[in-house]
């Protein structure tokens, strides 16, 4: 029996079932993998409808960020370096890919401060549509405001204006911020309080004092005629700028110019041909280097005295008759002490001056200086950092109003096409009061007053 049951299982019978079972088994499988494939789709098709939105929008920032951020070194990757020029630390930048909030943040106080430039600028327009001299108007006082870590510069101006002026111009002036500067509002102190407050997204930037007499301020601090040095940068790649530049300055102006530049030596020759002073506009290493890099010529941090020593004095041979030297970024360098020093020691050797450009607050440029006997300055107002005309002509009014108050100030300008023809409109309507001088003038009067110090004020 054993045996016709082998024989039955493994006849002809048992061949013909055989393509059956394998065609159910085909069958099965085929089944399993289309379940399999419509979880997959079920589960894909859940995921996208179910996925926030903030998610999505996660996931493009992230791209987008990275895309843009510099590229860093590899060995800075994963390290907590020093800020940049913006003050930001680059570890923070990093990170800004898991932080939309951070981003706002940031484009929010650059929108900040160019409201507070507009409001600048709006001050003046409405005094020149009143047929007003902007020279009324003068700076009381101007310190930094500290807001959640945000810094700023809150003025206090006067305006000498009569009545019937004073009141044109607050509702000429009201009219120009709501209509032309964002977040921008005009309002009385206090009841009872003749001053006003001008607030930019609710932080108060500018209070405005009047005084009835309605004459130009003119010299209030007993310092003789007041003075202004307007110091050209970063001159060196262009020798149509340099000859337009001392067609409107003429020997009044100082030329900083850079080192291993494509013009450097002639743009020095046209300077000495036309007496005109110059400066070694000196790169040093900037806080955000790798991704700013100074460039040819610079002093860094690592470098030893020996080739700060070597390297100082091939720039200052490629700039021949130099008088002095101001930093070119630096915003780290001038806070190294034993760089300074070097730096500082070859230029007390060769009788030369140091101009402090106070791209860092925290630089030792001028403390170093004083300490070693050398003639020093530093920089009061920078005239372009917006490259607007009206802007910059804005910043040259408020240099000379600087200059009233203080007795001098120092002023730095770049040859950006808008500089130079800012420059040209300005001089030509300008009043004769304050006398344009070289800067070398003014460092040879000695220490800067105390004064013009509490009026160092606008990097912007």
């Amino acid at each position: 029996m054993a045996a016709k049951t082998s024989k039955k299982r493994g006849g002809k019978g048992s061949s013909k079932k055989q393509p059956a079972a394998v065609e159910v088994r085909g069958t099965g499988m085929k089944l399993g993998l289309a379940v399999v494939a419509l979880l997959a789709t079920a589960v894909c098709l859940f995921i996208v409808l179910i996925l926030p939105q903030n998610g999505a929008e996660q996931v493009k920032k992230t791209v987008h960020v990275v895309s843009d951020e510099p590229q860093k070194r590899p060995e800075s990757i994963g390290k907590t370096t020093p800020a940049d020029q913006s003050g930001e630390p680059q570890d923070r930048i990093l990170s800004k890919e898991s932080s939309r909030e951070r981003i706002y943040e940031e484009k929010l106080q650059a929108d900040f401060e160019r409201r507070i430039r507009e409001v600048d600028l709006a001050l003046v327009q409405c005094l020149i549509l009143q047929s007003i001299d902007p020279d009324r108007l003068e700076h009381d006082d101007v310190h930094k405001m500290d807001d959640t870590g945000e810094h700023y510069y809150h003025q206090t101006l006067r305006i000498h204006l009569s009545e019937g002026e004073q009141r044109d111009f607050l509702s000429e002036l009201r009219s120009y911020l709501s209509d032309w500067v964002e977040g921008a509002r005009l309002k009385r102190v206090a009841s009872g309080d003749p001053s006003f407050q001008i607030t930019v997204y609710g932080k108060p930037t500018h209070r405005l004092l009047f005084s009835p007499d309605a004459s130009p301020p003119g010299d209030r601090k007993g310092h003789g005629r007041p003075r202004l040095a307007i110091v050209i940068d970063d001159l060196g790649e262009s020798l149509a700028k340099a000859e337009e530049l001392a067609a409107i300055l003429g020997t009044r102006g100082t030329w900083s110019v850079l080192p291993n530049c494509t013009y450097t030596e002639e743009i020095v020759d046209i300077a000495v041909r036309q007496g005109i002073e110059v400066l070694l506009h000196l790169p040093m290493e900037p806080l955000s280097y790798p991704e700013v890099d100074p460039g040819p010529g610079s002093l860094f941090v690592d470098m030893d005295s020996q080739t700060i020593r070597a390297v100082l004095k091939d720039d200052l041979r490629q700039v021949r008759g130099a008088v002095g030297v101001n930093n070119h970024m630096g915003s780290r360098f001038t806070e190294d002490e034993a760089g300074m020093r070097a730096v500082l020691s070859v230029l007390k050797e060769r009788h030369l001056f140091f101009m402090d450009s106070l791209t860092n607050s925290g630089s030792l440029g001028r403390s170093l200086a004083a300490e070693l006997g050398l003639p020093h300055i530093s920089r009061d107002i920078f005239i372009d950092n917006e490259q607007r005309v009206e802007a910059i002509v804005y910043q040259l009014q408020k240099a000379e109003r600087m200059a009233r108050k203080a007795g001098r100030v120092v002023a730095i300008g770049h040859p950006y096409p808008e500089t130079i023809e800012a420059l040209r409109q300005w001089s030509r309507g300008r009043r004769p009061d304050v006398v344009l001088c070289s800067l070398s003038s003014m460092v040879q009067d000695g220490s800067e007053p105390e004064t013009q110090t509490a009026l160092r004020h606008s990097s912007s």
